[in-house]
């Protein structure tokens, strides 16, 4: 009894790093793959270097002699300490811009953890496919086993004739064939999952990839397809990049504007006719005040009719 309770105690322990299904594949390769854990560093650099670029400049010490004492002990020396800094409306650009490449870097390292366990799935899926061709090639080399027994006790009887027998043992071949050419795709597809998975072993229990999960289909396709658009890393990291590129289109429009001061002649009669009608609002002001002409709009159209007939005459 003590003996029983032992080996099922070793064989638990043992089966307890066992990976026994295909999520527990994934995650053991989501936690040890290189490219993943290469990627975050990488992430956590740039979010740094973002963090870096909206904070100010290092400030400047300059350290100078004033000359002109006769005497050693009265010499001056005089220290200067400036600091650089910009409008604090870039700051606030720079800090949006920041936080959508943070995003931006995020949605980088989703697509590259999609990319890799898209690859780690779809070999766990061909070695789902491998151990059921080879569960079914066995039973197939156990038919051709017993049928190669079976025509060869009757050749000897004299019931079957050679060509027969050589027609199974054919089959016989073909089967041993295929089964080992399983056996060596699927050993070459465990070999690129323990790469993923870093080098490290994946210890798979006996009953591992052996069945497709059973999957219920979606109700509605168009629902699932709106579903995957809007949670693709992909679609998500071009929105991103959409984003900043306006953002920066506008932080580069606030910190160098246009120098182009070419004024045509569609601008030049607008601001002409905008001063006019500044320049005789401001003038009917002092007659509206000191009550020489009571109504506004009758001191405004009196200095606008003065104007356009003073210009008038000149230019005549």
């Amino acid at each position: 009894m003590r003996n029983s309770f032992l080996c099922l105690f070793v064989f638990a322990v043992a089966n307890m790093g066992a990976q026994n299904n295909m999520a527990d594949i994934l995650a053991s390769i989501e936690t040890n793959n290189p490219e993943l854990k290469a990627g975050a560093q990488i992430v956590l650099s740039q979010k740094a270097e973002v963090s870096s670029q909206n904070s100010l400049e290092d400030p400047r010490f300059e350290f100078g002699h004033l000359w002109g004492a006769d005497n050693t002990k009265d010499r001056k020396y005089d220290i200067s300490v400036s600091q650089s800094f910009d409008f604090p409306s870039l700051y606030v650009q720079r800090y949006e811009i920041g936080n959508l490449k943070r995003t931006l870097y995020d949605g980088q390292q989703a697509v590259l953890r999609q990319q890799i366990l898209l690859q780690a799935k779809e070999l766990c899926l061909q070695v789902i496919y491998l151990n059921r061709s080879i569960r079914l090639g066995n039973e197939r080399q156990a038919a051709a086993d017993e049928l190669v027994k079976l025509y060869r006790e009757r050749l000897t009887s004299g019931d079957a004739n050679i060509l027969d027998v050589n027609k199974i043992e054919i089959e016989q071949l073909n089967s041993t064939t295929s089964n080992i050419q399983r056996r060596n795709e699927l050993a070459a597809c465990l070999a690129q999952l323990q790469a993923l998975n870093g080098g490290e072993p994946l210890n798979l229990a006996e009953s591992a990839l052996t069945e497709y999960s059973d999957r219920e289909l979606p109700a509605s396709f168009d629902d699932l397809k709106e579903q995957a658009l809007q949670s693709d890393p992909e679609l998500q990291m071009l929105r991103q990049e959409n984003q900043i590129a306006g953002a920066g289109g506008i932080l580069m429009t606030v910190t160098f504007p246009p120098r182009d001061n070419v004024i045509f002649a569609k601008e030049g009669f607008m601001i002409v006719a905008l001063a006019w009608l500044l320049l005789s609002a401001i003038g009917a002001l002092p007659f509206v005040i000191s009550k020489e002409i009571p109504s506004f709009c009758d001191a405004f159209f009196n200095l606008l009719q003065t104007f356009l007939c003073e210009n008038f005459q000149e230019f005549l």
